[in-house]
């Protein structure tokens, strides 16, 4: 806790007050004097206290007008999603998007599908987030790594890309190594046909990342029928699939903001890094200046002066 001042631009105008009250009080005491002098004024204590009150009341307006704050600190911890959407700016993570540009990823309009979630991705992410965004099929290739924000540039280059097998297990282990090379809290977000053909089994893997604090969302466009039993595994299994195919429109991004969230959540969670400290401010003793004067001036105006 310490006393902080919240009008900084007020401290000449504190000094100038100061100043101006020292001058004019020095004034009055010499004229008073000259005055007692010259025609016998007889100035009593009374009125020299009252001088003082006067010069008293002047200065509490003059601090006040810095409004001086106590700050103090706050934990909170963040326990559910709705405490994340406020807090989420001061809870950093990575999101590791793979996006499956494998041959089957170019029929009807999977890409576009693929395109729109990573949209909806990275508009729900916070701002202090990080998104690494690579497309993979028999491998992997990084597009982008960086902050939220100009991660939407690179979306429209990534139809451009085609590679052939679809290995999800290769790409999951690519990103488990780069979640624990970055030092931050990651979440995989795997967008996919599921049509795999290639690689080790995507399902053990994934169960494996999230075992060790890399939760997966696994997103799934188009109808690919060799998806299907890829998907009710990794469903089974407690990884959390979102079919873009059976939702559409607001009801889609409100599920992909629920899960890109909860994901989020989840790893900080495993990290252990659910607390804020938030500063936040006391006005109390602006408050206690300006009371001060308050009555300082009623006490005045009572006694006429």
């Amino acid at each position: 806790m310490e006393l902080v001042v919240g009008n900084p631009w007020a401290a000449p105008l504190l000094l100038l007050t100061i100043a101006l009250l020292y001058t004019l009080y020095a004034r009055t005491r010499r004229t008073r004097r000259i005055l007692s002098e010259t025609i016998y004024l007889e100035l009593g204590r009374r009125t020299a206290v009252y001088d003082y009150l006067k010069i008293a009341t002047a200065v509490l307006l003059a601090f006040s007008a810095l409004n001086p704050m106590i700050a103090y600190t706050r934990a909170i911890e963040v326990a559910s999603t709705e405490d994340l959407v406020a807090y989420s700016d001061k809870l950093p993570v990575q999101y590791i998007v793979l996006v499956d540009v494998s041959p089957s990823m170019h029929r009807e309009n999977r890409l576009e599908q693929a395109v729109e979630a990573i949209e909806q991705v990275v508009a729900t992410v916070g701002s202090s987030d990080r998104v690494v965004i690579a497309v993979f099929g028999g491998r992997v290739r990084e597009l982008y790594s960086g902050d939220p924000g100009s991660a939407l540039n690179i979306l429209r280059t990534i139809s451009d890309y085609t590679i052939e097998y679809t290995a999800i297990s290769t790409a999951l282990g690519w990103a488990s190594s780069r979640a624990k090379s970055s030092g931050l809290p990651s979440v995989v977000v795997v967008i996919t046909d599921g049509a795999n053909n290639y690689g080790g089994n995507p399902v053990e893997t994934a169960k494996a990342m999230s075992s060790q604090g890399i939760p997966v969302l696994f997103i799934r466009v188009g109808s690919d029928p060799r998806g299907t039993s890829l998907f009710y595994e990794l469903s089974a299994t407690g990884i959390e699939v979102v079919d873009v195919g059976s939702v559409s429109g607001e009801a889609l991004e409100k599920l992909l903001e629920k899960a890109v969230l909860e994901k989020k959540l989840e790893v900080l969670r495993a990290s252990g890094r659910t607390v804020v400290y938030v500063t936040e401010y006391s006005n109390t003793p602006t408050y206690a200046l300006l009371l001060t004067a308050l009555v300082l001036l009623i006490v005045l105006r009572s006694e006429g002066v």
